[in-house]
């Protein structure tokens, strides 16, 4: 994993591919803060669950035009500059290892956190939830973190451990809207709340990497350590 994780310098990339990289974390940052707005503040997500019977179906087709909105751009990006779905991470080869490598290296994190999961939720654990958190938060968030932005960042930061590093911390800041809404949160918790998802960036890096530079293998990873915490 840690050879992995060294190894970021396979793809020369241009100043540009790194000032899009910028923009599309400011892009990003902004459709986080509006969307969290939109739910905690005019509470559309409530109003939208109210017309079905499962919430959690609910709340999985509220977020597939957020999914579709902070891809959008990316898409755009990388067609004119004519770059391939390959060079995101989207990779077709040896699909079934990359499936294989993610669950192995998850192995790790579930080992890490099994005494915080309630075992007993696992009765009312729901295929939508799982598909929330595999769709519309780990894949869209491996393709723009690890796919995108780790990448093309070197086009303007060529030191391979501060690109990791800074990008790491992005990251974690992109989770402090969400960490707010969660209840009341000091400021000293919301900073220190950066640390494990710049760790877990890291380690979703390495998987990225062992995976052939596969999002598949580190979605696998990211959906299944969001969705065995929530029980």
């Amino acid at each position: 994993m840690i050879n992995d994780i060294k190894n970021l310098n396979e793809v020369k990339y241009e100043k540009l591919d790194g000032i899009l990289a910028i923009f599309m974390t400011i892009y990003i940052s902004i459709i986080t803060i509006i969307f969290v707005y939109i739910i905690s503040k005019l509470g559309w997500l409530d109003k939208f669950a109210s017309n079905f019977e499962n919430r959690i179906f609910a709340k999985f087709i509220f977020y597939i035009p957020l999914a579709l909105v902070e891809l959008l751009p990316l898409f755009i990006i990388l067609k004119c500059r004519n770059q391939s779905l390959k060079s995101v991470g989207i990779n077709k080869n040896k699909i079934f290892r990359q499936i294989i490598i993610g669950i192995s290296l998850y192995l790790p994190l579930f080992l890490l956190n099994w005494k915080y999961v309630n075992l007993a939720n696992m009765k009312s654990m729901s295929i939508w939830n799982f598909l929330y958190m595999l769709i519309e938060i780990a894949f869209v968030e491996e393709i723009i973190f690890r796919g995108y932005v780790q990448q093309r960042l070197r086009g303007i930061i060529k030191n391979k451990y501060i690109n990791l590093f800074i990008v790491a911390f992005i990251f974690g800041i992109m989770h402090i809207p969400v960490t707010l809404i969660q209840g009341n949160i000091s400021i000293i918790e919301v900073s220190l709340s950066i640390i494990p998802k710049m760790i877990m960036h890291i380690y979703f890096v390495g998987v990225y990497k062992r995976g052939n530079n596969s999002v598949l293998s580190s979605t696998i990873v990211h959906s299944l350590n969001n969705f065995i915490m929530t029980l």
